[in-house]
């Protein structure tokens, strides 16, 4: 919730595509992206309808802020659908997979804000659960035949389902230092999760975990920050060993 991901300029003239797979239904309305710094400002902003694969799709228009086009079909769970958004002016367009499925024109033109926050998930609903691929957003509205030139192919199949590597199930209690639990082949993709409860916050940096038979092998390494919960998250690249994403 609240990921803001980039700085973009708004049009009164745009198109914004990307792939959507939707994993999962929640009973109230969980937001994809938005465009805009405040609630209020949607250009545009999209959203699962509480209970339904349905979008709700919003572009803000001088005559009407929370104006849009909500296409009735729902979208299928765990498959991969393209979507576009094309507004030119005060007309709306929405297309799935290349075929326009929702069409009208708004109440008066499409607002601009000047450089707004792009939010994966806005901070005023909670975020819905699925993936976003392909992204693109294009300050000119594309053509019938221009989405559907820009849809591309359909991304792979992700790999949520797949069997791990490695797994480590059951509670595990942080209190030796030095804990060498298993021995891990290093790879330059993968994917690490694990649930985390915090209990205490610790004066100094605090580890959690860490592969790499040396303090300076992090692939990846993970603390706590001195006097905070917050995490430190490293990964060694080659032009920098002490890499990371906080």
């Amino acid at each position: 919730q609240g990921w803001h991901v980039a700085n973009v300029k708004t049009y009164t003239k745009y198109t914004i595509a990307f792939w959507y797979m939707p994993t999962y239904v929640k009973k109230g309305w969980s937001n994809i992206m938005h465009l805009g710094n405040s609630n209020g400002r949607r250009v545009p902003a999209v959203w699962q309808y509480p209970g339904s694969l349905r979008l709700h799709v919003r572009t803000g228009m001088s005559g009407n802020s929370n104006d849009g086009c909500d296409p009735g079909r729902q979208l299928p769970m765990h498959k991969w659908t393209h979507v576009a958004v094309a507004v030119n002016g005060n007309n709306i367009r929405v297309y799935y997979n290349g075929k326009l499925v929702c069409h009208r024109n708004g109440k008066g033109t499409a607002k601009t804000y000047g450089t707004e926050r792009f939010y994966m998930g806005d901070p005023w609903y909670v975020p819905t659960r699925g993936y976003v691929n392909n992204l693109r957003y294009y300050d000119n509205a594309l053509t019938n035949g221009e989405v559907r030139g820009v849809r591309g192919k359909t991304p792979g199949r992700v790999s949520y389902g797949t069997k791990p590597y490695w797994r480590r199930d059951g509670v595990t209690r942080l209190t030796r230092r030095g804990w060498h639990v298993a021995n891990l082949r290093t790879y330059t993709k993968y994917t690490m999760s694990f649930w985390y409860m915090p209990t205490y916050v610790n004066r100094a940096w605090s580890n959690i975990l860490h592969l790499g038979n040396s303090n300076g092998r992090r692939v990846p390494a993970i603390w706590q920050y001195p006097g905070s919960t917050r995490l430190h998250i490293r990964i060694g690249a080659t032009g920098n060993s002490n890499d990371g994403c906080d």
